[in-house]
């Protein structure tokens, strides 16, 4: 199953669902976090946008060119992020071919911006998709290495309260930085 999630005009995400004919589950639209079925679901998580080129005239071929030389293929978003999507999607194909059943679903997410506001996973998480996730891979390149653990991104809000003294009495406060230090 493949979706079109227009998070702006011409900036889609993008997101294939595959389930093998036996997982008992039903094609839905339904984004719900209570249509979410409890089998286990791998995601293959990568992005559609790219950092900005720079400029152009110090490329030795355009930056959008896309230019294939020597088994190659040079340009702005072929390693960082194009590639790892295309693994993603090669690697499930296989799968899907190989007739091999699965044990839960494989969910890919090619969402359109990591790069700039993140509203591509925003939108992701918040229509429901990455309820549907158990586990992830994110299709990252770093380095040639294999990262198990990544940073992210998490917004929080923290109210720690505390009582203002007197300067003549200050133990009658609540001093806050204590607290906040352990939190």
């Amino acid at each position: 199953e493949t979706h079109f999630q227009v998070v702006e005009p011409g900036r889609p995400n993008v997101i294939a669902m595959y389930t093998t004919a036996d997982s008992g589950r039903q094609r839905t639209d339904d984004l719900r976090p209570s249509s979410v079925v409890s089998r286990p679901t791998l995601m293959f998580e990568g992005h559609t946008d790219v950092v900005t080129e720079g400029d152009p005239a110090l490329w030795t071929d355009p930056p959008f060119s896309a230019t294939v030389r020597n088994g190659r293929i040079y340009g702005r978003g072929a390693n960082d992020m194009k590639a790892g999507l295309v693994c993603a999607l090669i690697a499930t194909k296989a799968i899907a071919r190989s007739g091999i059943r699965l044990n839960g679903d494989i969910l890919i997410g090619a969402l359109c911006d990591e790069e700039g506001q993140m509203i591509g996973v925003k939108h992701f998480v918040e229509s429901g998709w990455a309820d549907r996730a158990s586990a992830a891979i994110i299709c990252e390149p770093e380095e040639n290495h294999l990262c198990i653990a990544q940073k992210g991104v998490m917004w929080i809000r923290a109210i720690i309260r505390g009582v203002m003294p007197h300067g003549a009495m200050p133990l009658t406060g609540v001093n806050t930085a204590y607290p906040m230090a352990r939190f």
